[in-house]
């Protein structure tokens, strides 16, 4: 497995992929990123998926998940959990690069959707994400994050700050209206993801 301990300065390259794959998955009582939703680990539809996008592509995992050799990957450097280690874990090893943030636990992501976010990313702000499926608030776990974050991230976290949405609310985030609110649905337990399995099905 590639492990990047290390901080590496890249320039030149824009965007780089970074797909969360480090929660416990309790609720769900499996790893979310091995569950089968295309006919294939979200892991590797995603991983696909963000490739078609992305200069690199780089899953952010726990230092105790066994990830497939062949794939790059980030492991959080923070004692923290939550999708803000996977992040801030991604600017330290790579600091000079905006990331492509997606979480693994996100079935309806496609094409369509990541070519609409990249398409009305706003390099001036902090971050592009889009409204929750509510409308109201900032949604983290698809979204941009630039290089200009990496500081005002460090900072956050160093004051008691662990939500990314709390961030993105306070921070110049660049919010965009999701086409198909239905795109952003996620699963937490293994009733939310046949629920949605049955509904893709029936469409």
């Amino acid at each position: 497995m590639k492990r990047l301990e290390e901080r590496v300065t890249t320039k030149g390259l824009d965007l780089f992929g970074l797909l969360l794959v480090g929660g416990e998955s309790k609720r769900f009582g499996s790893e979310k990123r091995l569950a089968k939703f295309h006919s294939i680990p979200q892991e590797e539809y995603l991983r696909q998926l963000l490739l078609s996008f992305c200069d690199r592509v780089f899953i952010s995992c726990r230092s105790n998940q066994q990830i497939n050799s062949a794939y790059d990957s980030i492991v959080d450097k923070f004692s923290d959990k939550g999708p803000l280690n996977g992040v801030l874990s991604a600017f330290r090893s790579y600091p000079d690069v905006a990331w492509l943030v997606v979480a693994v636990d996100l079935p309806f992501i496609n094409k369509r959707l990541l070519n609409f976010l990249i398409s009305n990313r706003n390099p001036s702000a902090t971050a592009t994400c889009f409204y929750d499926t509510q409308g109201k608030l900032p949604e983290p776990l698809i979204s941009i994050w630039e290089t200009s974050a990496y500081s005002k991230l460090t900072t956050y976290y160093n004051g008691g700050g662990r939500s990314p949405r709390e961030f993105l609310i306070h921070h110049n985030a660049h919010l965009l209206k999701v086409p198909n609110p239905s795109d952003l649905l996620g699963f937490n337990t293994m009733e939310d993801f046949e629920i949605l399995k049955r509904n893709q099905q029936n469409d």
